[in-house]
């Protein structure tokens, strides 16, 4: 199977019933389901049953660490906002209010590809976000290449 790569920037409003339209580039990827749960920095994750299948086997693998505090807060809240979703013949997606709650979601949204994952951001705080996080990305670029090298 080829794998996905999600990249872009959409920006798109929520419906009176609390639908979005997916970007058509996403909604070819994902088909006519997915999965969201609740995702860091206050956005939601969405995956395609590889990814989802994949983010729930690197928590089985790592079981062993239950008695981890750090361990047992990210399983309990990445699992237990886990929802499986339908995407409808016009490209839109439920997003349960536990979850928009979650992200502060109210209206607008921004849709961005994450590499493995789409997140779904308040527009207000994906631009907040954006603008704190520019001014120290190459910080965190050579934090990352630090990381890879002791991979």
């Amino acid at each position: 199977m080829d794998m996905k790569i999600f990249y872009g920037e959409y920006m798109h409003t929520l419906d009176e019933k609390g639908r979005v339209i997916l970007p058509a580039k996403f909604r070819d990827m994902l088909g006519d389901h997915c999965h969201i749960t609740r995702g860091y920095d206050k956005c939601l994750s969405i995956y395609d049953d590889e990814g989802w299948e994949k983010c729930l086997e690197d928590m089985m693998k790592n079981l062993e660490h239950e008695t981890d505090a750090n361990f047992r807060r990210v399983n309990r809240i990445i699992s237990s906002g886990g929802m499986d979703i339908n995407i409808d013949k016009q490209g839109r997606m439920l997003i349960p209010p536990l979850l928009r709650e979650h992200a502060g979601i109210d209206k607008e949204v921004s849709i961005i590809g994450s590499v493995n994952k789409i997140e779904i951001w308040s527009t207000e705080e994906w631009q907040k976000y954006v603008f704190d996080e520019e001014n120290t990305l190459e910080d965190s670029a050579q934090e990352v290449e630090k990381i890879k090298r002791n991979v």
